[in-house]
């Protein structure tokens, strides 16, 4: 029996392969897509890495302290999305350029602002933004301006919302590749969102009109610069509504990793009994939706 379980968000249909496994434990089922999966079983089981909030929450406040104590009023943290030699496939050096020069002249202007970056690929940074390298390291002399540099083998070993609990806004520069923003905005972290390639049919650009998604950092930055700071916006800027939450992640209780967990477990111990493939699948789903509902299997 095979298993894949969902680690990016996916906010539109796919046009290439689709996946193929005996089970999917996905976000929620009200997000698969035609042709995104073809498992026999597509399981609900929310999203996966929600066990780690609360403990993040406390964990983050050494880190938005440390950015406090420097004179920082207001905290800001930005999620950038990689990018490599061949634009054409990926979102060029220029765009992650963007990601830092448009922020950092604002740190650099604004003595009461703080920010955190979070770069995909840390290890890859100074080489890819380059000339705009020497810019960040004078913000973070500063002692207002922080980068998350961990990383494993290539990608950030740090969770996206570790930054964002430590921060009182979270602006991801991508929206067509909005996973980090999902976190955050699931862990109840005012989340905005940057359309900088155009992506009119992911699911997330519903929250155009929700005062959440923007066009580019020069609305950002405007935005950051007169309302954001000045608290000239309502309260609710970059909350995202519970009914599009709830279409996510169908849970939101921090036990997805459980139900996943719970879901393996009764299907080993069929294997343990002798069982064959097929009575173990139906057992097993037949539990799960005595447990939780029709609608998640």
């Amino acid at each position: 029996i095979s298993a894949i379980w969902q680690w990016a968000f996916e906010g539109m249909p796919f046009k290439g392969a689709s996946l193929t496994s005996d089970l999917y434990f996905n976000f929620s089922n009200q997000l698969i897509f035609d042709k995104i999966s073809n498992a026999k079983h597509n399981i609900s089981v929310g999203f996966i890495m929600d066990y780690k909030f609360e403990s993040l929450r406390k964990k983050s406040l050494n880190l938005r302290n440390k950015i406090l104590s420097n004179g920082a009023e207001k905290i800001i943290t930005v999620f950038d999305e990689n990018s490599n030699d061949y634009p054409r496939w990926h979102t060029g050096h220029h765009m992650q350029k963007d990601n830092y020069s448009y922020i950092i002249d604002e740190i650099l202007k604004n003595k009461k602002l703080g920010v955190i970056f979070k770069p995909k690929n840390p290890k890859t940074l100074r080489s890819r933004i380059n000339e705009v390298y020497p810019l960040l390291e004078q913000a973070v002399k500063t002692g207002r301006c922080l980068i998350l540099d961990n990383y494993d083998q290539v990608h950030s070993s740090l969770p996206p919302s570790y930054a964002g609990f430590a921060s009182d806004l979270v602006i991801h520069s991508h929206l067509c590749a909005g996973t980090a923003a999902v976190e955050c905005a699931l862990a109840g972290i005012p989340t905005i969102l940057i359309d900088r390639e155009g992506s009119p049919y992911n699911l997330l650009c519903e929250l155009r009109e929700k005062n959440v998604v923007f066009n580019n950092w020069k609305e950002t930055i405007d935005f950051i610069s007169n309302d954001f700071f000045y608290n000239k916006i309502d309260k609710n800027f970059g909350i995202w509504p519970n009914e599009f939450l709830n279409q996510i992640d169908q849970f939101r209780d921090g036990k997805a990793s459980f139900r996943m967990g719970n879901y393996l477990k009764s299907m080993i111990d069929c294997f343990n009994k002798g069982y064959k493939r097929e009575d173990i699948l139906t057992i097993s789903s037949e539990k799960y939706m005595k447990l939780y509902g029709k609608d998640k299997i």
